[in-house]
């Protein structure tokens, strides 16, 4: 990044992009996931009771970055309480504890270069 005055003339773009590097962690609380930034300021627990995180990039196609995020309640039921997980694609890792209550929420974003 600059130190100087820089100028952005009318109806340009200005953006300011981050990496982050994101990861789940089964073993930590039941699925926890964590954020490493690029600051150096290494691995940091984020949201815990996730149970899973899958990502579909498609380059030759039409470029939409597809990220889909499986939630995990925290109360166990004696009985298995879902059979099948609406949202959770059927080609990732399917959970194996079917006694709590999952969640899928799925963003995408489309990636120009």
């Amino acid at each position: 990044a600059s130190n100087k005055a820089q100028k952005i003339n009318a109806f340009e773009e200005a953006h300011y992009l981050k990496a982050v590097k994101i990861n789940v962690d089964k073993n930590v609380n039941g699925g926890t996931l964590f954020i490493e930034r690029s600051d150096g300021s290494g691995k940091q627990p984020a949201v815990e009771g996730i149970a899973g995180l899958w990502c579909v990039f498609d380059r030759d196609g039409d470029r939409v970055l597809q990220v889909t995020v499986l939630a995990r309640g925290d109360t166990e039921h004696t009985s298995e309480l879902q059979s099948s997980i609406e949202g959770w694609p059927g080609e990732a890792p399917q959970p194996t504890n079917r006694r709590y209550r999952y969640a899928a929420v799925t963003r995408s974003w489309r990636i120009r270069n």
